[in-house]
């Protein structure tokens, strides 16, 4: 009985913490958005605390296990430059939802990854893996049958009307990861498993039509190939099998754009002769290369503090574009709003995710790059969950970090 119970609130607990990742990117600042992640995030806490309960952890193995001192100085930290931003504003209503998004959407997904390393072992790594990939295969399927994108005007929420961007980057971010697990399977039933697993993910993200997810799968896919050390058993067949399934999608991908669908490859040659041309209308990119002009303009004017948290909203800032609500990019968001200030800070922080990351497995720092990258082409600082997710391995005691890669 305790068995099955376990079973039900392990896959609660990954459903949950999937949703929350996703629905963490929602970006429009409605109040119905705020009161799904309210719901969601709820939900996810909920399941740890069920979780928590049922193995009899103590309150004592929490304190003794996480680094006090990393976050209380991250609370402080972020606490300081948000209220000094959101004083400086010039659009302090928006600054304020903001601040709310940030904490709700982003602090119960780091708390979740904080849990799963302290506390769950390997086994439920391995079934969390297998409920993902289900979850993946159910995403694709239906995105290919119901091709569920408009690119011609903005998103707004309909039944038959999905976001590109929420299922081109959780498409994507999935694909680095089971190109990283096809390191770690060695029987070949396993290794067919993972790599078909592959080839219907890329074939996913093609058909979400999500340029960024497009540039981080044609980054990081051959990084992985020449970087990550394969396993002694099945080192060769990794590689092989993993350069067949990728040239196997390809394939795919070039027989349906060639002679089924090719109004799929239109943005992309949009954006092409964009570039080359300069006088060829494409709305999304067009848009992106104005805000990087008002971006340049305000950091000149307010470089040392920046305009203010939520001000690329305001006219006053981003003139006819302040629909966009934010810049599309952190670094520019960072430098907008927040100064040079603020995107040293973020510098420091990142760097010290990245060592404490490094300590963890090195292999994820492919997935903490794909979210950065993404990071790079849409949402704003609020609203990047799968970025945000990986303080975690700052706030948890180094010695702990090392133990939990000794029993993996």
């Amino acid at each position: 009985m305790i068995r099955k119970k376990q079973k039900f609130i392990d896959s609660l607990l990954i459903l949950i913490f999937i949703i929350s990742l996703n629905v963490g990117t929602i970006s429009n600042y409605s109040s119905n958005s705020l009161f799904i992640k309210i719901v969601i995030n709820a939900l996810l806490l909920f399941a740890m605390i069920a979780d928590y309960r049922l193995n009899n952890i103590r309150y004592n193995d929490w304190l003794s296990r996480v680094n006090s001192r990393n976050i209380i100085f991250a609370v402080v930290l972020i606490t300081l430059e948000f209220s000094v931003s959101w004083n400086v504003s010039v659009n302090p209503n928006f600054g304020i939802q903001k601040i709310i998004q940030f904490f709700i959407g982003n602090i119960p997904a780091i708390i979740a990854v904080m849990y799963v390393i302290l506390f769950k072992e390997k086994n439920f790594l391995h079934f969390s893996s297998n409920i993902l990939a289900g979850i993946c295969l159910i995403s694709t399927f239906m995105v290919v049958l119901l091709n569920p994108f408009n690119y011609e005007t903005p998103y707004s929420f309909e039944l038959f009307r999905w976001s590109h961007v929420i299922l081109g980057r959780f498409l994507g971010m999935c694909t680095i990861l089971f190109a990283l697990n096809h390191f770690t399977v060695t029987k070949f039933k396993e290794i067919f498993i993972n790599g078909s697993i592959i080839v219907i993910l890329i074939f996913g993200v093609y058909f979400t039509n999500l340029r960024a997810a497009y540039l981080v799968v044609i980054l990081l896919m051959p990084l992985i190939f020449l970087f990550v050390r394969p396993e002694k058993k099945r080192a060769s067949t990794q590689r092989l099998s993993l350069l067949l399934f990728a040239s196997l999608s390809l394939l795919v991908i070039v027989i349906h754009s060639s002679f089924l669908d090719q109004a799929k490859t239109s943005r992309i040659e949009n954006m092409f002769e964009f570039i080359q041309l300069g006088n060829k209308y494409e709305g999304e990119v067009s848009a992106r290369l104005s805000a990087y002009e008002i971006a340049a303009k305000s950091f000149e004017k307010d470089f040392i503090l920046g305009s203010g948290l939520g001000s690329f909203n305001s006219e006053k800032i981003a003139g006819d574009f302040n629909w966009l609500k934010y810049p599309h990019n952190i670094i520019l968001e960072l430098l907008i709003e927040h100064g040079i200030i603020g995107l040293l800070l973020f510098g420091w922080l990142f760097w010290n995710i990245v060592r404490a990351v490094l300590l963890y497995d090195y292999r994820l720092l492919f997935l903490l790059a794909a979210a950065f990258i993404f990071s790079l082409f849409s949402k704003d600082i609020a609203t990047q969950p799968v970025l945000w997710i990986w303080t975690a391995f700052l706030m948890i005691n180094k010695k702990d970090v090392q133990h939990h890669v000794e029993v993996k």
